[in-house]
């Protein structure tokens, strides 16, 4: 199968995490289609922190073809453009550890060439520590830090790395975890941990079939260190390897989990739903799979797997409607993501039908599918504008918070000021949710950007102060980049 068929593939996949990592893998796979994929899948994305990502990826793309900086406080200081600039090395030290403590990105390039001519690690690792704030645009750069014979670049370089979250990354992470000197060791050790177990084994499942024998050990070795249910079949598929070295720290592996109460061959036997219809062998073994089942969660999220299975429009939607009358609105609510997944542009209009829906969940999809709608901002944007604002002045936390989500999903500018209505809600959920979302779409949207750097004035804060701000601050959002789907339910819908 091609690189691109495979991304793809993984783009569409129904579990968040999974195409969190392919965006990752093509923005720093030099893969000249992952513009227009990653475009694609903006489209038709509904995870709102997915949409995000998209929405970043892209701007690194698109600021990559410029030659300017990512979106961030772009005004300079004349005094530190001088310094780098000039032939004095202390000053141009001073000036990179400067540029580094305040999260100066945009004077990196300068830095870097300043580094060039410059022995003191202070310069090498200012430059590392700044990658870390775009590390997919200079994960090139990032691997020439892990040649060198200095372990402090080495240590910054991982570190950088560790925010990406794609197979590459993660590879080079298992692989320095069995470096000799023990802080490269315990640095990438660090990361994977910070990574997830879930997300580290979903990236390790396929990479299995491309890594050497000591790296499988490595990666037994982090199973060992960090033992947690998620690594139940990538355990599974170690313990059949070719190697006995392999299988022998395999089977520690697979003892340190039982140890902890998870029994490998059981949870594999109880996989999902979802992940079986993703693996059936045909239209109909997946129908019978999803018809058979009692439980309607499961039900629920294994319809969001058959939406993505490669059938026709008119089959999928004949099947997902049979359910669109489930007395379990979390079906009902899926049905109607499962459909929009698939949904032409002339049956768009269908879902008008649930906009006022009295389930949140279900009004929140239908929100959500009609966005993708070219024809969205002229024919729909006034009704679900309407709808989002009665959410928003709604007395219950659960349809402010969908309003939340569906303002998230559109990340139409018109909307930021019903964002900013409740940002200060005297419920701290709400409150947390809308600080936190303005904060991430400020990454990714001039306007959210204004309206962030508005609201920090107005709360006498600076996007450059870092210490005791917790959800304000820029570097804990960057920093969270990396990790942004450890907890799908995070901006999901109540």
């Amino acid at each position: 199968m091609s690189l691109i068929n495979h991304e793809t593939l993984d783009l569409n996949h129904p579990d968040p995490l999974v195409r969190q990592i392919a965006i990752r893998d093509l923005e720093i796979s030099g893969n000249p289609e992952a513009y227009r994929l990653l475009g694609q899948r903006l489209l038709i994305e509904n995870n709102v922190e997915i949409r995000f990502e998209l929405r970043r990826s892209l701007n690194e793309f698109e600021a990559m073809d410029s030659g300017k900086t990512s979106l961030r406080k772009r005004e300079t200081k004349h005094a530190v453009r001088i310094a780098l600039l000039g032939t004095d090395k202390d000053m141009q030290s001073r000036a990179c550890h400067y540029c580094a403590v305040n999260q100066r990105i945009e004077f990196l390039p300068l830095m870097l060439k300043v580094q060039n001519t410059h022995s003191d690690p202070v310069v090498g690792v200012a430059c590392a520590y700044l990658m870390r704030f775009s590390p997919e645009r200079w994960f090139q750069s990032l691997l020439k830090y892990l040649e060198s014979e200095q372990v402090l670049f080495v240590i910054s370089a991982l570190d950088s790395i560790g925010y990406i979250g794609s197979s590459h990354s993660v590879r080079i992470l298992v692989q320095a975890s069995a470096h000799d000197n023990l802080l490269i060791r315990e640095t990438a050790q660090k990361n994977l941990a910070s990574l997830g177990a879930k997300k580290v084994g979903i990236i390790a499942l396929g990479l299995t079939a491309i890594l050497e024998e000591w790296e499988k050990v490595a990666l037994c070795q982090h199973i060992l260190d960090n033992s947690d249910s998620s690594f139940a079949e990538l355990t599974q598929i170690l313990l059949r390897d070719d190697s006995e070295l392999v299988k022998a720290h395999a089977q520690l592996a697979s003892n340190s989990l039982k140890a902890r109460g998870y029994n490998p061959e059981s949870l594999i036997e109880k996989r999902s739903l979802a992940v079986r219809v993703l693996r059936a062998r045909n239209y109909t073994e997946a129908q019978d799979m999803i018809l058979g089942e009692k439980d309607p969660l499961q039900q629920a999220t294994a319809l969001l797997s058959f939406s993505v299975l490669n059938t026709s429009w008119v089959e999928k939607r004949s099947f997902l409607l049979c359910f669109l009358h489930s007395e379990d609105t979390r079906v009902r609510a899926n049905v109607l993501e499962a459909l929009a997944n698939s949904c032409p542009e002339s049956e768009i209009g269908f879902f008008l039908n649930y906009l006022e829906d009295e389930n949140n969940r279900i009004s929140g999809n239908a929100i959500t599918a009609l966005s993708r709608s070219v024809r969205f901002k002229q024919d729909y944007l006034p009704q679900v504008y309407e709808r989002i604002k009665k959410m928003m002045e709604h007395t219950e936390e659960r349809e402010v918070l969908t309003g939340l989500y569906c303002i998230g999903s559109l990340q139409e500018s018109s909307l930021i000021p019903m964002l900013l209505e409740v940002i200060d809600d005297s419920r701290r959920v709400i409150r947390d949710r809308a600080r936190q979302l303005l904060e991430n779409w400020s990454l990714v949207s001039g306007e959210a950007f204004n309206a962030f750097q508005d609201y920090l004035q107005k709360e006498k804060l600076s996007v450059t102060m870092i210490q005791g701000h917790g959800i304000y601050a820029l570097e804990l959002a960057t920093k969270n980049r990396g990790h942004i789907m450890q907890y799908p339910d995070h901006f999901g819908m109540y």
